[in-house]
């Protein structure tokens, strides 16, 4: 099943405070309602087939980032107005509400963009 609207998906986002640490991909995916393709989030960048590389991801898209010491990358889930809601910020473990470019400033990770499947 998929998240019916951008609603449904943020408030998902929204009742998570805690996470297992490293699963980014699996917890934005869970917030979106679908299941798992690839076992990293610059996998799952590299493959989507509708990707936008502008700054401004409307509320309840996947926002990705490439990079960090193993080449995972990060996900997260646009709350829209340059806000998401990840995974391991501001620490690991949690899940909050952060700038878009907090996973570049904190982590250096390259921005990729965000995508519609």
């Amino acid at each position: 099943m998929v998240a019916q609207s951008a609603k449904k998906a943020t408030d998902n986002a929204k009742r998570y405070t805690t996470c297992q640490p490293g699963q980014c991909l699996k917890y934005t995916r869970t917030w979106l309602e679908i299941g798992s393709y690839y076992g990293d989030a610059t996998t799952a960048w590299k493959n989507a087939a509708k990707k936008h590389t502008d700054r401004n991801p409307p509320a309840g898209a996947p926002v990705f980032w490439t990079g960090g010491n193993k080449g995972y990358g990060h996900a997260a889930l646009s709350l829209g107005n340059g806000k998401i809601r990840t995974t391991d910020a501001p620490s690991s473990g949690k899940v909050t509400t952060q700038d878009l470019s907090w996973p570049a400033n904190a982590w250096g990770l390259k921005y990729a963009g965000w995508t519609e499947d």
